[in-house]
């Protein structure tokens, strides 16, 4: 409750609210209506330099917060990746709109589109976009955007992710089949009952 006070009081305020208190008012909208498992198609486009396009599909589980297990397709492949938790620094916060709606920006000073940040619909108070040098050449700048959004009870879910570097798109991942609330086993996200690659 008083976490639930806090953000609200610093949200009305009028001037862009620190970094937590934007978390800590998306975790205060959604506490208890966001679903706890996700798992979906995804269908890959990934676009080289030079225009050429190669397509893949994936299997997803993710169980919220903190872990997400991914299995390339054919699925008796054994190929696959599991990610665990991030960090993010929450100091620098403004204002700014995207795609015709209001957002925090939280990690970086206004004008600053290279350093990492993490973007946030004001309204809805969900992850929109992240920012950040990119791995492999951090002179470029890596662009992660959560794309079209629709209502998953009384939560969002995003149905598009694209990756772009400086401005340009290497990677869409478009979700299909989509469930929430399904039973997700510890298991499976253990890798040590990794199923074996066939070779």
């Amino acid at each position: 409750m008083l976490s639930f006070l806090y953000a609200w009081l610093t949200l009305n305020q009028g001037t862009p609210p620190s970094g937590r208190a934007i978390v800590a008012a998306m975790h205060d909208r959604y506490v208890g209506k966001w679903y706890r498992t996700l798992t979906f198609v995804q269908r890959n486009t990934a676009t080289a330099p030079d225009g050429v396009t190669e397509h893949s599909t994936w299997l997803e589980y993710a169980a919220i917060p903190g872990r997400l297990r991914i299995e390339f397709q054919p699925r008796d492949s054994g190929g696959g990746v599991l990610f665990v938790r991030d960090s993010q620094d929450l100091a620098t916060v403004h204002e700014d709109t995207w795609e015709g709606r209001s957002v925090y920006i939280v990690g970086a000073a206004s004008g600053d589109r290279h350093r990492r940040q993490f973007w946030v619909d004001k309204e809805r108070l969900v992850f929109v976009r992240l920012l950040e040098p990119a791995q492999r050449d951090t002179t470029r700048t890596s662009d992660i955007r959560f794309n079209d959004y629709r209502p998953a009870g009384d939560a969002w879910l995003s149905a598009e992710v694209a990756f772009l570097v400086d401005g340009k798109q290497r990677w869409l991942e478009q979700y299909t089949e989509i469930q929430t609330g399904t039973a997700l086993p510890d298991s499976l996200f253990d890798p040590r009952r990794w199923a074996p690659r066939k070779d």
